[in-house]
């Protein structure tokens, strides 16, 4: 099957490395009542709007994504880090709008510019990684480890979940 996309004429270097990426740009054939006869057609401009979103999200070292056509023609991009679930809507006004769950909580912001909506991910990082929660009392200790001639830091013993495991 020879599918003919529509020309992005200033789209970032398009690889679809990432199948979230693909699936956005997938968005554009989507016709008029794509859901059982209902759902707008994607706008072109929320479709590069929404790959770019996807970039900065990727660019910031999260993988896990996916992306969600909307009936009225918005588009919703979802993180999962851990216990944490992100929701990013772009609106069929070009807004958009940022969502953070974590157990029973959530917090949503909306009526953001894409300029925003790239604030609030730089902010995700400390969301995500607060060091008070491996906080034991004792920034630098005031006994060497044996054998070293580094200070011990006092972390919890705990393993981070964002940290990896050493192979041996």
């Amino acid at each position: 099957m020879n599918i003919k996309y529509p020309f992005f004429s200033s789209i970032v270097f398009r690889t679809f490395s990432h199948p979230t990426e693909e699936k956005i740009f997938n968005f554009c054939l989507l016709e008029k009542g794509w859901n059982y006869g209902e759902g707008e057609k994607i706008p072109l401009l929320a479709i590069k709007s929404a790959l770019n979103l996807h970039r900065e999200i990727v660019y910031r070292g999260y993988s896990r994504t996916d992306a969600f056509p909307g009936l009225d023609g918005e588009i919703q991009i979802t993180v999962y880090e851990g216990a944490h679930y992100f929701a990013f809507e772009r609106e069929k006004s070009g807004e958009w709008s940022a969502t953070h769950e974590k157990g029973e909580k959530s917090e949503t912001l909306s009526g953001l510019n894409f300029e925003k909506i790239k604030e609030y991910l730089n902010s995700i990082n400390s969301m995500l990684c607060n060091a008070s929660d491996y906080y034991q009392g004792e920034t630098i200790g005031t006994t060497r480890a044996e054998g070293s001639m580094t200070w011990r830091l006092s972390l919890n013993q705990m393993e981070s979940p964002y940290s990896m495991q050493n192979v041996a």
